[in-house]
């Protein structure tokens, strides 16, 4: 495959980041709406004649939870269900999506599939904890959730990222092998380098290192691999080896653990306080759900902004690493100047949107990154 030629820096035009603060602000109204939407349901649920509903389905308090959820998710899909398609006019209306209704829905349906099983499963395992072990019954969810959790991340490369897209070896020789050049230099061992599908939805670019031990693998999307230099797929390549060096993978799980540990004790002291005070007749009554669901959301909600924070950092340290390791401080900030670009994301967001919505650092503070740099260090 011919690779493309070094092309002139990049630089943001300010019709495109006029579209991109337009484009990010629609998403965050969204995102809040259908937050609002999925809160208001479960207040609603809590104080409606849907009690009677959960406690008329069959079987036991685990079956009658599995069965509940089901309901509960499809009561909430039903009003949310044109914020997401709308959610995909905008993708389209601007450029970064090409797939037609059908292909959405398609994905949106095998999203759905797998949020319907998975849930229903892990709310009935979670009301059998409750009904057996009331005293640590969140201590068991953690751990269960902590050990599918653990699977997922083993598993995705190989079973869940084929479900959405396909997947294929890299198949440029040259590159290939200056990428994994590139892993020796870092110390890092990788069991292959795979081009992802990204053109046949959209138009954004990126690029990720998933995996755990025999399923590590980097997925470089079809669009990065046709648009950008090699020398740009290389400082990216090196961003995702400084994840790998740092350990990034379980650092963010033991973070993400430590949160859900915080989340699910605070959950568990605040239901059962406030299960007698909504006249339910237990922690164990499967008619609770929605109150047990919202007290989860709550808290995790407040918690976001501190995971967030510490994802952002992790980024920063592979950004440094990709810098250090490369040595070329400008293919860098040509390829985050190019990919912001092309996946339209502000250069320059307010701190508070950052704080409360980005996980990763904006455009502003890696190119202050790369500028801090000493000279012999980032080129």
């Amino acid at each position: 495959m011919e690779q493309p030629q070094k092309a002139a820096p990049p630089h943001f035009g300010e019709t495109r980041q006029k579209q991109a603060k337009k484009y990010a602000e629609l998403r965050r109204y969204l995102s809040v709406a259908d937050t609002v939407i999925g809160g208001v349901l479960l207040w609603l649920f809590i104080f409606s004649g849907f009690k009677e509903v959960a406690d008329s389905l069959p079987g036991g308090p685990p079956l009658q939870a599995a069965l509940y959820f089901l309901i509960l998710v499809i009561a909430y899909g039903i009003p949310t269900m044109p914020l997401r398609y709308y959610g995909h006019v905008l993708a389209r209306r601007y450029g970064l999506s090409t797939q037609n209704v059908g292909g959405w829905l398609k994905d949106l349906l095998k999203g759905a599939f797998l949020m319907l099983l998975l849930g229903a499963a892990a709310f009935a395992i979670i009301y059998w904890f409750i009904e057996s072990r009331p005293d640590i019954w969140w201590l068991l969810t953690w751990g269960l959730l902590i050990f599918i959790s653990f699977i997922f991340t083993a598993l995705a490369p190989i079973v869940i990222l084929p479900l959405f897209m396909n997947l294929k070896p890299l198949g440029d020789e040259p590159l290939k092998e200056r990428l994994f050049k590139l892993a020796d230099k870092a110390a890092v061992k990788i069991n292959g380098v795979y081009e992802a599908d990204f053109s046949s939805r959209g138009t954004t670019s990126n690029a990720a290192l998933m995996g755990i031990g025999g399923t590590k693998r980097v997925f470089l999307s079809d669009t990065l691999l046709k648009e950008y230099t090699p020398e740009e797929i290389e400082v990216i390549m090196a961003h995702e080896l400084g994840h790998e060096r740092s350990r990034d993978i379980f650092r963010l799980f033991g973070m993400q653990a430590l949160a859900l540990l915080g989340t699910f004790y605070l959950t568990a002291l605040i239901y059962d306080a406030a299960v007698s005070a909504f006249d339910f007749v237990s922690i164990a009554d499967p008619a609770a759900l929605p109150l047990l669901a919202l007290i989860a959301a709550i808290l995790n909600i407040a918690l976001t902004p501190l995971l967030f924070a510490y994802t952002r950092r992790r980024e920063l340290a592979a950004d440094d690493y990709a810098l250090r390791l490369t040595k070329d401080k400008e293919s860098f900030v040509n390829m985050m100047t190019r990919i912001h670009d092309q996946n339209l994301d502000e250069a320059d967001p307010p701190s508070w949107v950052e704080r409360f919505f980005y996980d990763h650092p904006s455009y502003k503070r890696r190119i202050a990154l790369a500028d801090s740099l000493p000279e012999d260090k980032g080129k």
